[in-house]
């Protein structure tokens, strides 16, 4: 059996994050082992992220937009960003780059292995063609977190890309698009998601909140109908494709799991969960792991990402109403575009708003849905505290909901 300082269990955002950051500080002179059953070297996903200052990856300034629009059915809005710009990272490019910058220490090991298991008692993790021990286990990849949901999860994002090129100069590059809901059909959470790179090149993407098992496979003819209607073209080449499914939830996931062992990314619940944002709360992540590791290399006194409790609260609210009144989602989401300017929209999904600008924000919405959440979630289910013998009407303004 081999023996690591450090084993990183998935070479994807989260493991080559933090083998980047690794690589970077005073354990760059550690023995780690990288592990993955793929050699990474197709363009198998894309991150994008809110951020005020420029990113330390230079494959994520090659492509940026200061401005963003948002599309109702009888609603649009297009504003700036700034101070915030919103940054786009191809996979491949991500990939090379970090692999570019391991290969400069001969004492970090990457395997194309494919892990089996990982022991948390002996801190030992077992491939399908080695067992390797360490002293710390960093593990990237859902199915080795016991408290990942899985499938379990009730609410879950759906999404089906194509990368196309046109013939003729359609795309404002200045400007990416966060959600249209412009073809919307009703009662259910579906927009669609564009980022031009160049006049003639964007990703056009379709995005579902759904509580059913969707096949992104069917999306495509909602694709090709939106880019030829909303685009205005008929003519272009799909150069490459992506899809996936982001569970959305506020289950607590555990960044420890043993006195060795951490979850990171997905695995350790650093995806927003109304959003599926991810690859930002790695990174705050990995500055907090290398600045709270001890000297003795024997002690990592890292407490989970500070994020207040009261953004857990307004994401289950939401997911709840996602669940059981999809058809008022699109409205919330138009009030909170429409009746806010974007840098304090960004603030608050990134959850570095302050109470007050939550309160302003929360006073521009329609507050009957996440009232009515707030009612079933935590006063009906529990009406035995309350001593709510059967199931009470409310009033608001001059109606009476049930």
């Amino acid at each position: 059996m081999t023996k690591f300082d450090i084993i990183i269990v998935g070479a994807g955002a989260a493991g080559l994050s933090l083998a980047y950051h690794l690589s970077k500080s005073i354990w760059a002179d550690k023995k780690i082992l990288l592990l993955d059953k793929d050699s990474k070297q197709n363009n198998d996903r894309t991150w994008c992220f809110w951020s005020e200052e420029a990113p330390k990856f230079e494959c994520a300034r090659k492509v940026h937009w200061q401005n963003m629009r948002f599309l109702g059915k009888n609603f649009e809005k297009k504003a700036s960003l700034v101070p915030y710009n919103y940054y786009h990272i191809r996979g491949l490019d991500f990939y090379e780059e970090i692999k570019t910058q391991l290969k400069k220490f001969e004492n970090i090991k990457w395997q194309q292995e494919t892990v089996i298991t990982i022991n948390e008692s002996n801190s030992e993790v077992t491939t399908d063609i080695n067992k390797y021990s360490a002293d710390w286990i960093f593990n990237s990849v859902p199915q080795f977190s016991s408290a990942f949901p899985l499938n379990k999860t009730e609410v879950k994002q759906y999404f089906k890309g194509y990368f196309i090129k046109t013939n003729k100069e359609v795309f404002d590059t200045d400007t990416a698009t966060l959600m249209d809901f412009s073809m919307n059909e009703k009662d259910k959470i579906e927009f669609f998601y564009v980022l031009p790179f160049t006049k003639k090149y964007a990703l056009i993407e379709c995005t579902v909140f759904t509580t059913e098992f969707q096949d992104p496979e069917k999306y495509q003819a909602k694709i090709r109908k939106y880019i030829k209607e909303k685009i205005g073209v008929v003519d272009f080449e799909v150069v490459e494709e992506e899809k996936g499914m982001i569970p959305m939830t506020i289950k607590p996931m555990p960044l420890r799991s043993s006195s060795s062992v951490f979850h990171v990314g997905a695995a350790g619940g650093m995806t927003k969960a109304t959003t599926g944002y991810t690859f930002q709360n790695i990174q705050f992540f990995c500055e907090d792991l290398i600045n709270h590791w001890q000297k003795d290399f024997k002690t990592i006194q890292l407490k989970k990402l500070a994020t207040p409790k009261r953004f857990s609260f307004y994401d289950g609210l939401l997911l709840h109403i996602i669940k059981k009144r999809p058809h008022s989602f699109q409205g919330i989401m138009e009030n909170l575009f429409k009746n806010n300017d974007l840098p304090s929209v960004i603030k608050f999904l990134t959850q570095k708003s302050s109470l007050l600008d939550e309160a302003r924000i929360f006073f521009n919405l329609s507050w009957y849905p996440f009232l009515k959440a707030v009612y079933e979630k935590y006063f009906w289910k529990n009406k035995k505290i309350f001593n709510l013998k059967s199931r009470r009407s409310f009033k608001l303004g001059n109606t009476t909901y049930l």
